[in-house]
């Protein structure tokens, strides 16, 4: 089953993106499982926040490099809002997957964020259509402690699309608010429920992501695929 993505139209709207100088998805035979990390790493995330971000997104490589099929399968980019959108990592195998710590810098410019991941989807999704590969729905994760305060008419394109794309199972879209986030923003983007991160415990949140991306892994396209409850046992969220 080949998906089209469906983000016609937001091209225009979006930070450039690099070129990366191997963009060929890996070897495996397996259907791909592709996620987006769009993390907020403005001023206002400075001190212990950047701290545990940097250190939670360090577990989640170590996870995935650990894990053969998960490493095999699932493809990786992420995406900082510091200032502008930056794309820290093009797609790339999860077994390669190295993101740089982050520095606090600027403000918060989430709508390019979101957009930019956006259209990191959408490309990689057209990649796996030249190659006839497989995939599941593509994730993406937004971790935040703050709100659009650059333009908000891109952070309302960006909630639009998202919401498009969910209602058509053509996205599973997570929004996490850091302390101080406003949760209602983050509630516009989705039609899902936003999550507030249980005090700064970034580890949990990408040891849970980590955890989704191999359950999502050992099933197959069009399987009805419920990650483990945020708020449970072993979740993040409060």
């Amino acid at each position: 089953m080949t998906m089209q993505f469906g983000t016609k139209g937001l091209t225009n709207a979006l930070v450039p993106l690099p070129k990366t100088a191997d963009a060929r998805p890996t070897a495996s035979p397996n259907p791909r499982v592709p996620c987006v990390v769009v993390r907020d790493g403005t001023a206002s995330m400075a001190g212990p926040k950047i701290d545990q971000l940097n250190a939670g997104m360090r577990e989640l490589a170590r996870f995935v490099r650990s894990d053969k099929l998960v490493a095999a399968d699932a493809e990786l980019a992420s995406v900082a809002v510091a200032g502008v959108a930056t794309v820290e990592v093009p797609f790339v195998p999860a077994g390669s997957f190295d993101p740089p710590p982050l520095e606090p810098y600027g403000n918060t410019p989430l709508g390019d964020g979101l957009l930019t991941g956006l259209q990191l989807l959408s490309d990689r999704l057209a990649l796996y259509r030249e190659h006839d590969l497989d995939h599941h729905v593509p994730w993406m994760l937004l971790v935040t402690d703050g709100e659009e305060n650059a333009d908000p008419e891109r952070f309302a394109a960006a909630g639009r699309a998202i919401r498009q794309l969910e209602k058509a199972n053509r996205l599973r879209f997570f929004a996490v608010g850091v302390d101080g986030a406003n949760m209602a923003a983050l509630q516009s983007l989705t039609v899902y429920k936003p999550y507030a991160l249980r005090g700064l415990d970034f580890k949990a949140l990408f040891a849970w992501l980590y955890r989704s991306l191999r359950t999502v892994s050992q099933s197959q396209p069009g399987e009805d695929v419920r990650p483990e409850d945020p708020t449970g046992p072993r979740g993040f969220a409060k």
